[in-house]
């Protein structure tokens, strides 16, 4: 099942969760800095069940795909400047959402409502650092930042890097 879809970035990040945050939540990732100084793409919440996508845009909006699959789909590293997997609990849809209050659903194939089970997500990110100079996207400039967004039920295994982007961030101008 695949979705192509614009993702909206909001104060440079926005969210996976397989249910819903409480009215005017705001989920954040703990925020740690790796040892190039970058920020992961891909951590899980600490306020509410999800996962928090840093993006190079601060505010605009980021084409995507989300592919939904009944097992692991072939690693396809090439094209891309970080790939990132980490760990969602969901029933029966998942909700891309911001800090504007923006909200997306994407249903999930499975048992059903109530049977809550893990979901394996791959993040494959390029183009952010391109972007990240770029304070808001309707601005009239080229956004170049893409997501693919890859899901398959699996076993909790927690977070994993395949593709790390050697460069560190540039400070937005």
């Amino acid at each position: 099942m695949q979705h192509e879809m614009t993702l909206h970035a909001a104060y440079t990040h926005y969210w996976i969760t397989g249910s819903e945050p409480e009215p005017g939540a705001s989920l954040r990732g703990a925020e740690r800095q790796r040892e190039n100084g970058r920020m992961p793409v891909l951590e899980a919440s600490e306020e509410h069940p999800g996962l928090v996508i840093r993006t190079g845009v601060q505010h605009g909006d980021i084409p995507a795909v989300v592919q939904i699959y009944e097992s692991e789909p072939e690693l396809i590293a090439e094209g891309w400047d970080e790939i990132a997997e980490a760990d969602l609990q969901a029933e029966s849809y998942i909700q891309l959402s911001n800090a504007d209050g923006q909200v997306q659903e994407i249903d999930l194939p499975g048992p059903g409502y109530g049977d809550e089970h893990n979901w394996r997500v791959r993040l494959s990110v390029k183009g952010a650092d391109d972007s990240l100079t770029v304070a808001y996207g309707e601005d009239g400039h080229d956004l170049t930042e893409q997501h693919h967004i890859d899901m398959w039920p699996a076993p909790v295994s927690g977070p994993r890097w395949l593709k790390e982007d050697a460069r560190s961030f540039r400070k937005p101008q």
